[in-house]
């Protein structure tokens, strides 16, 4: 099913944050891989904003980045996995459930 349109949100020690759009895919209740032009560091913190095809809201989650691929390994954008810690509420982790069991993204698509 192609990519999906994710903004990652860094937080930094003078309580301010870094903003970065990328492209998601992999998505689960549990986590996703997602791509951006910069890479973050194994362990980072992160908000999540995606934006799937389908919906007409995006669903907000933290999460902690598990896997950052070896860019040597894997040219062009960063790719990193996230497990998800929380949801913004729990119409989010509802939302996103239903959608992923609805059959949107099966192979017919």
């Amino acid at each position: 099913v192609g990519y999906s349109r994710v903004v990652v949100s860094v937080d930094k020690p003078d309580q301010s944050h870094d903003e970065f759009e990328g492209h998601a895919y992999d998505v689960s209740v549990s986590g996703l891989r997602f791509e951006l032009d910069e890479p973050l560091e194994e362990g980072t913190p992160i908000e999540v904003e995606l934006h799937l095809p389908g919906m007409l809201q995006s669903i907000r989650s933290t999460g902690r980045v598990v896997r950052v691929l070896d860019e040597f390994d894997d040219a062009g954008p960063q790719r990193m996995a996230v497990t998800f810690r929380s949801f913004s509420s729990p119409l989010d982790a509802s939302r996103l459930t239903k959608h992923l069991a609805s059959g949107y993204f099966g192979p017919e698509r």
